[in-house]
């Protein structure tokens, strides 16, 4: 049936045309899925299939039409190497620069552990020929170009990584059923990063695609991993459109924690969700004394005044280390700098036009969130984040600590059930 766009989806308009590369003859799902994906895409836009070895300059159309390619998926099993992911991305640039349609988003289908090859079973898979070294240097260059993006880095590019390891319908549902029970709903399971382990059929990977590049914002500048679930925990009673939706939001930051709080349809929820939303905002003031120190913290922060009463902010401060450290030479010299320019007071400088205005580094920070939606619950997640910010894994931690222990003290008070997700 036709897809209603919700708030947060990507409209088919703006995606214009996209480009699929793929080689059927080195794996045949990824052929499979190529074609399920253009049959679902073309009923709202315009969808080509190629070889790697042929970027295409027509198709139909005028030349101008057959090159808006505002979005191009890349199968890493198609490809060779970093070397030939580089290639084809400079050649449709370069051939559809001109139109002033060249493609916005870059999405590279990649493989599950690419990011564990220390680990079992990886690391068995990468000792034929580093298979999966080559897929991760691939993934690199996909979201090294991005970064550049186009015209000098005036336009930004978006890319999505996607990493599942695509096997036939019915292998996937022979292995489901020895775990489960048949369910409806939606049938996998979505995570940031490369965290999970299984196998996806073909259909849920189009699926998984589909949603990526068209209906979810949060798969934007994103790393996700995506497998089959057994599906015990879907609930039949939302919309599976909404539950594609919150599962693609955990890579929106991406999502450190997810908290369910208690069931759906406790006649009282709307006031335990302001009370807990307050107690949120109090429990964050805790980490204001002493820049954190006394919550065990080892990097400074503070917590930004909010103007939703349902969100807590605390960012990290930047601190004299790392890349922000200078040296007694380096801080002479900055302060030399800093008196030069400043003029004296009889004779000020006027500020010029050219001065290149230092951008404002982005330490980092955890941003924790209630919701009522699909029951009540509290979600932790990144933010205040740029490539350059380093993340600071133990000061996270302990922040997402001190906050399962919150909410535990507070639903023992409140008399509710706690229960943890896994990120």
């Amino acid at each position: 049936g036709e897809r209603v766009a919700n708030d947060g989806v990507v409209s088919s308009k703006a995606v214009g045309k996209v480009l699929i590369v793929v080689d059927g003859s080195k794996n045949k799902q990824d052929l499979q899925v190529a074609e399920e994906l253009s049959t679902l895409l073309n009923t709202k836009i315009t969808c080509e299939i190629i070889s790697p070895l042929r970027i295409p300059i027509g198709g139909g159309g005028t030349p101008s039409d057959a090159l808006q390619q505002k979005s191009a998926i890349l199968f890493a099993n198609s490809l060779n190497d970093r070397g030939e992911v580089e290639s084809i991305l400079e050649k449709l640039l370069k051939r559809t620069a001109n139109t002033g349609f060249p493609p916005k988003h870059i999405m590279l289908v990649s493989s599950l552990g690419t990011d564990r090859t220390n680990q079992m079973p990886y690391s068995m898979q990468n000792l034929i020929g580093g298979k999966l070294d080559k897929k991760k240097r691939m993934e690199e260059a996909v979201v090294s170009r991005c970064k550049m993006g186009l015209s000098g880095g005036t336009q930004p590019m978006d890319y999505t990584i996607v990493k599942m390891n695509v096997v036939a319908d019915n292998v996937v549902k022979k292995n489901k059923n020895k775990q489960v029970a048949d369910s409806s709903g939606v049938p996998v399971q979505i995570m940031p990063g490369d965290t999970l382990d299984g196998d996806i059929g073909v259909s849920d990977a189009t699926e998984v695609l589909f949603q990526s590049i068209i209906m979810q914002y949060a798969a934007r500048n994103a790393t996700l991993s995506a497998v089959a679930s057994s599906a015990t925990a879907i609930d039949t009673t939302t919309n599976p459109q909404e539950q594609w939706n919150d599962m693609f939001l955990r890579c929106d930051g991406p999502e450190l924690a997810r908290i369910n709080i208690d069931h759906r349809g406790d006649t009282s929820s709307q006031d335990k969700y302001e009370l807990l939303s307050q107690y949120i905002q109090e429990w964050a003031q805790l980490f204001e004394d002493d820049n954190g120190k006394k919550m065990g913290l080892t990097t400074p922060v503070m917590v930004l005044p909010s103007k939703d009463n349902h969100k807590a902010q605390i960012i990290f401060k930047a601190t004299n280390t790392g890349a922000s450290y200078k040296s007694a030479k380096e801080e002479r010299a900055a302060e030399a700098k800093r008196t030069k320019t400043g003029g004296s007071s009889s004779n000020p400088k006027k500020p010029s036009s050219t001065l290149n205005l230092k951008k404002v580094k982005k330490d980092g920070g955890i941003e924790v969130i209630v919701e009522q939606y699909p029951r009540l619950r509290v979600r932790a997640k990144r933010f205040n984040m740029d490539d350059t910010t380093v993340v600071k894994e133990m000061s996270e931690g302990i922040i997402l600590k001190k906050l399962r222990d919150g909410i535990g003290f507070w639903c023992e008070r409140a008399g509710m059930n706690v229960e943890f997700e896994q990120n």
